[in-house]
């Protein structure tokens, strides 16, 4: 199945469960998402690879986990070199309906992209990962449950794994056994 995100079929999978501050990696190398979204640009693949964390409970602690998670990425990808940047985003919906759908994540700051400079400072960032609160969404669809019965809530942060590696290979060169050892370490490359 194409699916947009690697955490989509998670729900599926958990239909009917209860699901109180669980969490659950998905994606990585073997985890493709797919996005038909017309671009010139080359950060933005067709499919790509994705890693995401996804946990759930009530709106209150997927609200803070959310909020820590893209703390600890920005953290990373700093100490990677990458300069993040976080900002308020909204998912590329399409139509008027979609419109409003992200006028509504801009607005409760649902979704916080980190991006990267790649093109320069006149030019619009690229996201590497984005920290994501789902409320109720797909909980509700799918039947997820916290111990008292109640809906769940979810929250995912998730990484373009190309994205980052082409981050890396540009912001500190081709050559890895030039790249700063602070980062050669902890990538585990040194």
């Amino acid at each position: 199945m194409m699916v947009s995100a690697c955490c989509h079929p998670l729900y599926a999978m958990l239909r009917g469960q209860q699901v109180d501050g669980q969490a659950y990696g998905v994606g990585g190398p073997g985890g493709f998402a797919f996005r038909h979204e017309p671009s010139k640009d080359p950060f933005r693949a067709v499919t790509f690879r994705q890693m995401e964390h996804v946990v759930f409970g009530d709106e209150a602690h997927a609200s803070r986990t959310r909020d820590r998670c893209v703390q600890t990425a920005f953290d990373l990808l700093t100490v990677l070199g990458l300069d993040p940047r976080a900002e308020v985003a909204s998912d590329p919906f399409f139509g008027r309906a979609g419109q409003l759908m992200g006028s509504g994540q801009q607005a409760t700051s649902a979704k916080i992209e980190l991006t990267y400079d790649a093109y320069g400072p006149d030019c619009e960032r690229v996201a590497l990962g984005s920290g994501n609160k789902h409320g109720g969404h797909f909980c509700h669809d799918f039947g997820l449950t916290l111990a008292s019965g109640e809906p769940a809530h979810s929250m995912c942060m998730g990484f373009g794994l190309e994205r980052v590696a082409v981050a890396l290979l540009q912001t500190h060169g081709m050559s890895v056994g030039s790249w700063p050892i602070d980062v050669r370490e902890l990538l585990d490359l040194a």
